[in-house]
């Protein structure tokens, strides 16, 4: 091992070993390391040091940027007029809410990817106020049989409707034997015809009329309803 613990002057020189230096070295030209010095690796090191700007400190904070006070017109082309302000609160008014996502703004779906359509509120409010397990329109036997399944709610069919409209306007039941002898009797002319008017009539014989006897004499017999006539001369 070679140990310059004085000043000496070199040329070129080229160190294969350890090299030991107990004073100060002084290099007017270049050197060339092919190991590291105290295990850094100097051209690798110093490449990544050429591209740190002078001065330059770790990352600021956010208090480190507040404290600045930066007031810009413009961010990134974009006019500070379009962007939310402490005033404002946490969210511009403006900006997407998170209760915006499922009500103006839907929310990304994969199934929507490869589709065109757009599901807008007011289908969703078309869709809300369509009943579960609804179906589409009902045909009139499936109504019928459906109206007719309730109670008291028989068919009125075809020929019902003719007899109904048949019947007369105030039609009532039939009326009773005495209902239609009352009615029948408060017509002029027409008087009840009894059973013992109907008997005697049954007993006049036909084309009968009333003998008439004419007598000289007082009548010693007959019968009743016999009229008689006496003739004094």
């Amino acid at each position: 091992m070679a140990r310059l613990s004085d000043s000496i002057t070199y040329g070129n020189h080229a160190v294969t070993g350890d090299v030991t230096v107990g004073g100060t070295l002084t290099v007017d030209g270049d050197v060339y390391l092919g190991g590291t010095v105290d295990g850094r690796n100097v051209s690798s090191d110093g490449s990544k040091l050429d591209n740190i700007e002078s001065n330059a400190t770790s990352d600021q904070t956010k208090a480190d940027i507040d404290a600045l006070n930066i007031d810009a017109d413009t961010l990134d082309g974009i006019d500070s007029l379009g962007f939310a302000t402490s005033a404002q609160g946490d969210t511009a008014d403006s900006a997407l809410q998170s209760s915006d996502i499922g009500v103006s703004v839907q929310a990304h779906d994969t199934v929507l990817d490869n589709t065109t359509a757009s599901y807008t509120t007011a289908e969703e409010t078309k869709l809300s106020g369509i009943e579960d397990d609804a179906t589409a329109d009902q045909t009139d036997s499936e109504i019928k049989i459906a109206y007719e399944a309730n109670l008291d709610t028989n068919e009125f069919s075809d020929s019902e409707q003719t007899k109904l409209f048949n019947i007369e306007a105030n039609a009532t039941a039939d009326q009773t034997d005495s209902e239609i002898k009352i009615a029948y009797e408060a017509n002029a002319d027409t008087n009840a015809f009894t059973d013992a008017e109907e008997t005697k009539l049954s007993n006049v014989g036909s084309n009968a009329t009333r003998d008439v006897t004419i007598s000289t004499s007082a009548p010693s017999g007959g019968s009743d309803g016999d009229i008689w006539y006496t003739y004094t001369a």
